[in-house]
């Protein structure tokens, strides 16, 4: 049985941030009224989010980094486990469409129409959205870099241990994010001129050497360094 995840806890409480700039226990009582949780449990879990640095409540990619670095948060969650919606009742499971034990009656349950829709025709995305989704995953990098990647005020701090959580942030935030920035912008590239063009493959060729470097012993320093320039790309 699964217990409640960084990400699923992070998606709740950045709901009730972004509108109420902090979080209460009565609503987290609503939001995780599928999990069997107390009160007391409810009252820490609100109190350690409304503790955390202002600069990881930014958005929920940064909430759900400062949770998984929390281990009293986490040690929290890992006692959380989900409520079961199945029950058992002369053989039959409530909900599904299994004949009783007499085999009387079906009890049926809504479904789900996974085919409705399926030929609607996607959704095209101003330059504005592009942007827009483009400036966040960014955003959501440049956050990681700065709270853990070799800055000169990370280097230079003897007491900090954030070296070694440098490689680990790095593989779960930074690489899958270059990955759809270079997705978004190629499904997109109609919307880029000719320098901007340029820019995205410079991006790509760093963003391979970079990923690269994240699983050798020893980096290559020739890999192509960040291009500054992309952070202004759809920006005309």
């Amino acid at each position: 049985m699964d217990f409640l995840t960084s990400t699923v806890l992070s998606g709740i409480a950045w709901d009730g941030i972004k509108y109420a700039g902090n979080i209460t226990s009565k609503y987290l009582k609503e939001r995780l009224g599928d999990w069997i949780v107390n009160d007391k449990v409810l009252e820490e879990l609100a109190s350690k989010i409304n503790d955390l640095p202002d600069a990881y409540k930014k958005n929920d990619k940064f909430l759900e980094l400062a949770i998984q670095e929390d281990e009293s948060l986490q040690e929290l969650l890992r006692n959380i486990q989900p409520k079961t919606d199945v029950s058992f009742k002369d053989n039959v499971i409530t909900g599904s469409t299994i004949n009783n034990a007499t085999g009387s009656s079906t009890i049926h349950s809504p479904t789900t129409n996974y085919y409705y829709g399926q030929n609607q025709p996607p959704q095209v995305k101003t330059k504005f959205q592009v942007k827009s989704e483009l400036d966040q995953l960014l955003a959501e990098n440049a956050a990681v870099f700065k709270m853990y990647g070799p800055t000169p005020e990370n280097t230079s701090d003897l007491t900090t241990r954030k070296h070694e959580a440098w490689r680990s942030m790095a593989s779960n935030y930074i690489v899958p994010n270059n990955e759809k920035i270079i997705k978004l912008l190629e499904e997109y590239i109609d919307l880029l001129n000719f320098e901007e063009k340029i820019i995205l493959m410079e991006f790509k060729l760093h963003s391979e050497g970079f990923k690269d470097n994240q699983t050798r012993e020893e980096r290559i320093a020739e890999y192509p360094k960040f291009p500054i320039a992309i952070n202004s790309v759809l920006g005309g």
